[in-house]
């Protein structure tokens, strides 16, 4: 899929076409650890009904390898929701509104059974629940939102509010774009029970600590922090929206507030890893002159070294960095050599090779979180 040009960090058509899935299963899929931890479940015999149950969210099944189908611990560990083959190298296709992803992108939905939150789905609702308005819990599955369940009385409100928890120690943008998912799924329940919809705008933000349906939760999972021994809640929000209402401008406004918020609890330096403040989608320019071509692509760039890169100790053996740039093609042969991949190359050792490494460590995830692809300006 690689191709040696003039342009070593160009994108191909089909990088240009990369969602957010797809470039996040570059980083993933050479991942080290994530093909250490695939080799060892693949020993372990495949329950038939756990992988039909998988196979049955593919549009081609035929040709996709899972390993040990009823194993979870990919969810929690690398945020994919299978164990997929890392010799894929695409994503196989899913129905549409689905993701492999939707570990990390899903929100919370506010239920009365849950008293902590995990990264692994509700289990599925038994009885009613005793709440005093109509309410819907959307069954998940590892990929996304299935069918529907409804409880609490048959009262005609005007509105039909969606409660969920928001992490704000992590950029919300996935969750964000999630909840509207969700907020339409509720819509199209209620309105297809006639009710009608208004142009209300009705939002809730609110510290998960504050009295809402989410106080008697421990939130001791943050996804940067893992799983700590202290409450986590001070990096969450509730979010409630009104489904029946102006739901883009409903999302609109959650996208300001909660983004202020994650932007406070990075100030205040709660991050054991964290996202370059200010990521270059754009090869960075010689400080004087020579900008790098505009087709050319920083994750690309990342995606090479991260390829190459593995545990020696590139900060101390310039002789390694040389390599390395020799391998990814910074200076094409029989191509000049611009001052830009000059810059670049200066700057490997210090900032692009740590960063790649990172990415395919388990910065990959933020990726999903801020909703960024290849393709992203």
């Amino acid at each position: 899929m690689t191709t040696i040009t003039a342009q070593p960090f160009a994108l191909s058509d089909t990088e240009k076409a990369f969602g957010i899935d797809d470039t996040t299963w570059q980083f993933l899929r050479i991942s080290d650890e994530y093909r250490k931890a695939f080799r060892l479940v693949s020993k372990m015999p495949n329950h038939q009904d756990a992988l039909e149950t998988i196979l049955n969210c593919l549009d081609s099944p035929l040709s996709v390898r899972i390993a040990s189908a009823q194993d979870t611990t990919c969810w929690q560990k690398f945020g994919i929701a299978a164990w997929l083959d890392p010799d894929h190298e695409l994503l196989p296709e899913l129905h549409d509104g689905d993701s492999w992803f939707f570990p990390l992108k899903r929100p919370v939905q506010e239920d009365f059974r849950r008293k902590d939150v995990g990264v692994e789905p509700p289990e599925e609702i038994v009885g009613p629940v005793p709440v005093s308005y109509p309410l819907l819990l959307v069954e998940e599955t590892p990929f996304g939102y299935r069918r529907i369940r409804r409880s609490g009385p048959d009262a005609r409100y005007a509105s039909r509010a969606i409660c969920v928890a928001i992490d704000c120690s992590v950029p919300p943008n996935a969750q964000i774009s999630t909840l509207e998912v969700l907020a339409y799924k509720h819509r199209e329940y209620w309105t297809g029970d006639g009710i009608q919809t208004t142009h209300a705008v009705d939002v809730v933000v609110a510290d998960v600590d504050s009295d809402t349906m989410f106080s008697r939760m421990k939130f001791r999972r943050a996804h940067v922090l893992g799983v700590t021994k202290t409450d986590t809640a001070h990096l969450w929000r509730v979010v409630c929206i009104d489904t029946l209402g102006a739901i883009g401008k409903q999302i609109s406004k959650c996208r300001t507030e909660l983004q202020a918020a994650y932007r406070e609890n990075r100030e205040n330096n709660i991050f054991e890893d964290s996202w370059p403040e200010r990521f270059l989608h754009q090869i960075p320019p010689a400080p004087k002159h020579g900008k790098a071509p505009k087709d050319s692509s920083m994750l690309k760039a990342l995606i090479r070294l991260a390829q190459e890169v593995g545990s020696e100790d590139y900060e101390r053996d310039p002789h390694l960095v040389n390599n390395i740039a020799k391998k990814i093609d910074l200076y094409p042969e029989g191509t000049a050599r611009p001052e830009w991949s000059k810059y670049f190359h200066e700057q490997m050792q210090t900032l692009h090779l740590p960063l790649a490494q990172r990415l395919k460590n388990g910065l990959y995830k933020w990726l999903v979180h801020a909703e960024i692809t290849y393709g992203t300006e």
